[in-house]
């Protein structure tokens, strides 16, 4: 039961409080098993090294029969998981970077593991790899793209067809601010963009969702056009257009669309035993104001 909150009844405290019923019944699940399962079609050691994934609230649950996906954990999604009696929250930003020191109501993380806690809701983090999965967040967003003969940007040695990053060729060849329009109407806001010094066509694009400058070089070295990735540093945009047109958009508008396309792999795999759900108030913490006043392009003097 793929369902988006608040059209149908999956979880059992919102069925009680509107006297529907599920269209199938559910089925418990071991929290060890649903691991496993999570573990079976997005190995560990696909993740970056570091990556705090996997189980990190267990809240004394020992079964699961509903399971909400988010991009990350905030106060709101927190309220929503409970008010509709939500046994686990699949996260794909981990809640628990860094190990807490103290768990208090001062600090953020500290407030929402209380409440979590408290509420007996369990959190996984499906973070770097669902990214470096077939069908993860670079794949998607180099289909939303267009891109054919896709692959990843950096293999992984172990897992045939996983990896870090995507990189694959446009249906045709475009120039740099065509690419960056498109890339911000996927992304549905404004992008900042670098075409390469000469440059005037793209036909081959790589990808890194999130936070990815770190793989420029990658990109470099395959011969990629141009390189689409969040969080850029200024420098960063003069070191590449030596090598390649950069495209910068929004960190949270390049993995909007993961809890969707997450959930219907968690679905998938569960067989339609426990219900799956996506959130709906993930929102993007950045805020962006249009003006209008002309800046002049320095480039055009």
């Amino acid at each position: 039961m793929l369902l988006r909150l608040g059209k149908c009844a999956a979880f059992p405290n919102f069925v009680k409080k509107f006297g529907e019923t599920p269209p199938i019944p559910l089925i418990p699940m071991l929290i060890r098993e649903f691991l496993g399962l999570i573990e079976s079609e997005f190995p560990a050691d696909t993740a970056m090294e570091g990556d705090p994934i996997g189980l990190q609230l267990q809240s004394e649950r020992k079964e699961i029969t509903s399971v909400l996906t988010t991009l990350e954990i905030n106060e709101e999604t927190v309220s929503e998981a409970v008010r509709l009696g939500t046994d686990c929250i699949v996260t794909f930003h981990p809640l628990i970077y860094r190990p807490l020191r103290t768990i208090t109501e001062n600090d953020f993380v500290g407030r929402l593991v209380t409440r979590l806690i408290g509420a007996g809701i369990a959190v996984i983090a499906v973070h770097t790899n669902y990214d470096a999965h077939p069908r993860g967040t670079n794949a998607i967003f180099g289909r939303k793209l267009g891109l054919l003969n896709m692959a990843p940007l950096l293999p992984d040695a172990h897992h045939a067809g996983f990896g870090m990053g995507i990189i694959g060729s446009l249906p045709v060849n475009v120039g740099s601010e065509e690419l960056a329009e498109a890339v911000g109407n996927i992304c549905g806001a404004p992008v900042i963009f670098v075409p390469k010094n000469g440059q005037d066509r793209i036909a081959t694009v790589a990808a890194v969702c999130g936070s990815g400058f770190t793989f420029l070089d990658y990109a470099i070295a395959a011969g990629a056009d141009a390189f689409i990735t969040a969080d850029v540093k200024y420098h960063g945009y003069r070191t590449a257009a030596e090598h390649c047109t950069l495209i910068s958009p929004g960190h949270y508008e390049m993995e909007r669309f993961v809890p969707e396309y997450l959930a219907g792999e968690l679905q998938r795999l569960v067989n339609d035993s426990i219900a799956i759900a996506i959130a709906e108030t993930t929102a993007n913490p950045l805020r962006y104001i249009q003006c209008n006043s002309t800046v002049a392009d320095d480039s055009k003097t």
